[in-house]
C-alpha cells in the first residue's frame, strides 16, 4: 500500500500529469473537491457516506499535500488542524482510499490556459490563495501548475458516467474562476458548493452578489447555505436533488 501511496504522491506533485483515470468498476458517483487544504474533510465525508463514490481532489499547496500523504506538518499548524480528515472520519483509512476512492492532483484550478502561476502560501491553515491575503501573513510565494476543469473533465469516461454529483470549491476568493473553468461541462454537474466571498480577506475577491448572478446565469439555483458556504443546484438535474446528497463538513 505504501508503494501505491508513493506513486500517487509523485503523480500529484508532477506538473505533467496525464490524468490516467482508472476508475474502479464498482464506482457509481463522481465528485470534485477543489481546495483540499490539509485534511480533505469533504472528500472523507463523501467516501464515508457512500463507498461507491470516487473523488478527484486538487490541492496546489505543497505543505498541505505533505500532510495529506504523510501526516507531517509544522508544529504550529498541527495545533490548528482540528477538522475531520480522511484519517478520522468514520474510520476511513486514507492510504486505502487512494486509487480506490480518490485521486489527488498537486495542481491549482483556474480559468486560464495551463501554466505556472504565483501562489501565496500563508502562515495559516486553509488560507493560501492566488489572491493577496489581507488578514493573513504570506509566508512565501511559490509557482504552482494550473489546469482548467474543462481540460480535466474531457478525460472522464462520459459513456459510463452521465454526470458529476458535486463540485466543492474552496479557493479563498477564486471560486468563480474555478467554476467558470468547467466550461460546457458545468451543465453535467448536479451541485456546486462554493465558499461565501471573503471580500475583506483577499484582494480582488468576488462578491456574494457576483457569485449568485454567475450561478443563476448558468442555470443554478440556491438550494441551501450558511455563513460560510452556499449550495447551488443545477436546474437541469432537479429530479436528482433528492437523491444526491450535497452535504459538506461544517467547519
Amino acid at each position: 500500500m505504501r508503494a501505491l501511496t508513493d506513486k500517487l504522491y509523485a503523480s500529484a506533485r508532477s506538473t505533467e500529469s496525464a490524468f490516467g483515470l482508472d476508475i474502479p468498476r464498482d464506482i457509481t458517483s463522481l465528485r470534485l473537491d477543489v481546495g483540499l487544504s490539509y485534511t480533505a474533510p469533504n472528500s472523507a465525508l463523501w467516501i464515508k457516506n457512500d463507498p461507491r463514490t470516487f473523488v478527484f481532489g486538487f490541492e496546489p499547496n505543497p505543505e498541505a499535500l505533505d500532510f495529506i500523504f504523510t501526516g507531517k506538518a509544522d508544529r504550529n499548524k498541527l495545533r490548528t488542524l482540528v477538522a475531520p480528515s480522511l484519517r478520522k472520519v468514520g474510520g476511513v483509512d486514507w492510504a486505502q482510499s487512494l486509487g480506490k476512492n480518490m485521486l489527488v492532483f498537486g495542481l491549482a484550478v483556474d480559468d486560464a490556459k495551463p501554466d505556472m502561476k504565483r501562489f501565496n502560501v500563508t502562515d495559516g491553515v486553509g488560507t493560501s490563495s492566488f489572491l493577496r491575503p489581507l488578514r493573513y501573513r504570506t509566508a512565501k510565494q511559490i509557482s504552482v501548475p494550473t489546469v482548467r476543469l474543462s481540460d480535466f473533465l474531457s478525460h472522464i469516461p462520459w459513456d459510463r458516467f452521465k454526470r458529476i454529483d458535486a463540485l466543492k470549491v474552496d479557493t479563498q476568493g477564486n471560486d468563480i474562476a474555478v467554476i467558470r473553468s468547467a466550461g460546457e461541462y458545468l451543465k453535467r454537474i448536479v451541485f456546486v458548493i462554493a465558499e461565501i466571498p471573503l471580500e475583506a480577506e483577499y484582494e480582488g475577491a468576488y462578491t456574494e452578489a457576483e457569485l449568485d448572478a454567475f450561478m443563476e446565469s448558468n442555470g443554478f439555483e440556491v438550494v441551501e447555505g450558511d455563513d460560510k458556504n452556499k449550495v447551488y443546484g443545477n436546474a437541469g438535474f432537479k429530479d436528482m436533488w433528492k437523491t444526491v446528497d450535497p452535504a459538506t463538513i461544517k467547519e
